[in-house]
């Protein structure tokens, strides 16, 4: 049964969208943990300053805590568009 095309072209932009936030929601922790990860193995490598792994540490610590309030954020904005 053909499907009307104006219908298609909605679905289609509805999964690409929801692609799309499925992929900025996986992204800023994998991009941190990959950022902390080569950082640990330079600084395993080179033998570098304490201050570079406390500044690692940092990152990490705060992380977490930012990665929940972008999580918070965007359910919010996603109840408040449906």
């Amino acid at each position: 049964m053909p499907v009307n095309p104006e219908m298609q072209r909605q679905f289609d932009r509805f999964l690409w969208r929801e692609r799309i936030i499925r992929t900025l929601v996986i992204a800023p922790p994998l991009v941190i943990g990959i950022g902390l990860v080569i950082g640990l193995i330079w600084l395993w490598s080179q033998g570098g300053p304490t201050w570079i792994g406390l500044v690692l540490a940092g990152v990490t610590a705060l992380a977490k805590p930012a990665l929940v309030v972008m999580r918070v954020i965007e359910k919010r904005r996603s109840s408040l568009l449906d």
